[in-house]
């Protein structure tokens, strides 16, 4: 196929593609759901702990992260997400579990209806949430943001600790912990001064493969999702087809240029990307494959 000689953004190619979409759905003023969002638009259900915002030292200044907040991040994971925030004093979270729990399950795209996991954002909630979590048998895995205070559960936990913690004695082959540069548990939520985006990257990584392992998905085909991104990048060369291969809020990070992480939908990064990261050279395109074929081997060899 010929390559265009110019970027016409008013082209019909060139038309913004709709990326998946899912209303935010209000369960009471405590809880809230996120189905999927994701093409599939179905995946197992993810229940999220979240600190309230009064509790949290808000970013004030500088640029805001590109990083999205836990609720959209993890439906763009492929997770359908139930988000509790604590109100006050007398809130329960036995009452908030059921409610979410069951919110979740009035979902058609809760594709996983047996088992849940729980991720908790601020370890001071744990003292309510232990007895709760053992007694449900549909909570079957368990991440913690900083230091526990509490006795560990005998579901399989992950826990991501702050710089300077004491690593907490675990009588149990199911307790996983990393340790990271950041002195605050916080570091993971983006909207907040104590953001670090190098070790919310890290520990997000791990408690996917960590979620994965327990609740069996959500599973993409990554070879197929590789080959129709390029594919809309280098063979049809269509900026908009190739954005919607991405999730609602893409970014780049050029290596060979070491420019730092830039959102793809301004008008710099798209320029950028049809007057460079789309170039009419049989050789890159040529090392894209040799890529494609590393991918696939790995992926392969993983299997």
């Amino acid at each position: 196929m010929p390559f265009a000689v110019s970027y016409d953004p008013n082209a019909s190619s060139e038309q913004p593609v709709p990326l998946p979409s899912a209303p935010l759905l209000v369960v009471s003023e405590t809880e809230v759901v996120q189905p999927p969002l994701t093409r599939r638009g179905t995946g197992p259900g993810l229940i999220l702990v979240l600190p309230h915002p009064a509790d949290l030292n808000s970013r004030k200044e500088g640029p805001k992260p590109l990083d999205p907040e836990p609720i959209q991040k993890w439906a763009e994971e492929g997770f359908a997400v139930a988000a509790i925030t604590p109100s006050s004093s007398d809130w329960s979270f036995q009452n908030s579990l059921k409610r979410s729990i069951d919110a979740l399950l009035g979902l058609n795209e809760l594709d996983v209806r047996d088992r849940f996991a729980v991720v908790v954002y601020d370890p001071k909630f744990l003292h309510s949430l232990s007895p709760v979590i053992a007694e449900n048998p549909k909570i079957v895995a368990l991440i913690i943001y900083g230091t526990p205070r509490s006795e560990f559960l005998s579901i399989p936990t992950l826990i991501h600790l702050v710089h300077g913690s004491e690593t907490p004695r675990a009588s149990s082959s199911n307790i996983t912990f990393h340790t990271y540069t950041s002195s605050s548990p916080h570091f993971i939520l983006p909207q907040v001064s104590q953001y670090d985006a190098s070790c919310a990257a890290l520990a997000h990584s791990r408690s996917l493969v960590f979620l994965k392992k327990w609740l069996g998905g959500p599973i993409f085909d990554l070879e197929a999702i590789w080959e129709e991104h390029t594919y809309f990048e280098f063979e049809d060369r269509s900026v908009a087809k190739t954005m919607g291969t991405m999730v609602a809020e893409p970014y780049v990070n050029h290596v060979p240029t070491s420019c730092r992480p830039l959102p793809i939908n301004t008008v710099v990064t798209t320029h950028f990307a049809v007057t460079h990261s789309m170039p009419q050279c049989k050789q890159y395109r040529e090392q894209l494959a040799q890529t494609g074929s590393l991918v696939r081997d790995h992926l392969k060899n993983d299997a």
